[in-house]
């Protein structure tokens, strides 16, 4: 059993060397049933791989250690002491309480490894448990657990664990985005339900504008070219969306196939780049992706992305020469990865016009 889980252990560690999660702890551990040692405290470190399923999270593979436990040896009434091992994998499910606070369950195997006498005193565990995690930003956790493990050769005998420490996720590596403006609220609206609107007066648009808004526009001046992309936008005659605003095309887990209901978005897209005063245009895509699996694999994952959109483009029309692809892997999130909604948003590219 011993070299069946180090041996999964290991698989892991060498397949997921990027992974999305990482926590260090302590606790202690209290042998409610069990006489083979005594109450004692415990260090430990754990690696999260994410994962999307509909039962499962995340995996996680933990180490504890502990130095000198109390224990009885085999066939003997006196105690001894030695350092004790335990290497577990545990699935994880995910519920997201608040922004900022998850709760988890967990259920798992383990094995642990008395030092001193191993052949006599090392045996296989099951366990489960529940904890916390509060986030203090989008990459730093607190977390706190519970676990109940019981000796599969004697399952009278169960122990507690509780631990307490922080977490670091490799998922979000910048800051959120900053709070959409009303400006920038009002030409995502257009974006999503378009006027068609034979004339349209550049007053009426200023309306919908608040009057601490409009203020702040006389002394921006990045949000000037904002301001005149509406008002252009409306006293278009054929408008179906602003031309030549940026985009985002979203993908699905693990794929870089374009969606059915993306290819019209990309149609419109492939259009406006033909017509006469945008002939001069480039266009960069941006291919990304979520925090889930390697680095290397995402970033290969992130340029099948952004090509797929660059090949879906140019058979639409736009001049091969025109366009660049790129990938740029997990490192450019939108989202925090540590939920699905997050993820799901950071699964993209983005089309950029230059």
């Amino acid at each position: 059993m011993k070299r069946v889980v180090l041996g999964v252990a290991a698989s892991m560690v060498l397949a997921y060397a990027g992974s999305s999660e990482v926590a260090v702890v302590v606790g202690e551990v209290d042998p409610i049933h069990s006489h083979r040692y005594n109450e004692h405290t415990t260090y430990g470190v754990r690696a999260g791989v994410g994962l999307e399923t509909a039962l499962i999270d995340q995996i996680e593979l933990g180490y504890d250690y502990s130095s000198n436990v109390e224990y009885r040896p085999k066939d003997q009434y006196l105690k001894d002491e030695s350092p004790l091992h335990r290497v577990y994998l545990n699935a994880i499910k995910e519920f997201e309480v608040l922004k900022s606070l998850k709760l988890y369950v967990l259920a798992g195997v383990g094995y642990e490894m008395f030092q001193e006498d191993l052949p006599q005193r090392s045996r296989a565990f099951g366990q489960y448990g529940a904890g916390l995690k509060y986030y203090f930003t989008n990459n730093i956790a607190l977390r706190g657990e519970v676990r109940q493990g019981v000796e599969f050769k004697s399952p009278n005998r169960d122990s507690l664990f509780y631990t307490i420490g922080f977490v670091y996720s490799f998922g979000s590596k910048q800051q959120e985005a900053a709070p959409v403006t009303q400006i920038e609220q009002l030409l995502a609206e257009i974006e999503q339900a378009p006027i068609q609107q034979e004339e349209f007066e550049e007053e009426s648009i200023q309306e919908q504008i608040p009057a601490q808004e409009a203020e702040a526009i006389e002394d921006d001046e990045s949000a000037q070219p904002k301001l005149a992309l509406i008002i252009e936008s409306y006293d278009n005659d054929a408008v179906d969306i602003p031309l030549l605003t940026q985009k985002n095309i979203n993908f699905e887990i693990d794929s870089a196939q374009i969606q059915d209901g993306t290819k019209s978005v990309l149609q419109i897209i492939a259009s406006d780049l033909q017509l006469e005063e945008y002939l001069n245009v480039k266009v960069l895509v941006k291919g990304h992706t979520d925090s889930t699996g390697s680095d290397s694999y995402n970033l290969q994952l992130s340029q099948k992305r952004a090509d797929a959109v660059k090949v879906e483009l140019t058979e639409k029309g736009v001049a091969e020469d025109r366009i660049a692809a790129k990938g740029y892997g997990e490192i450019e999130p939108i989202e925090p990865n540590h939920t699905k909604e997050g993820r799901a948003a950071n699964r993209r590219a983005e089309i950029i016009f230059q």
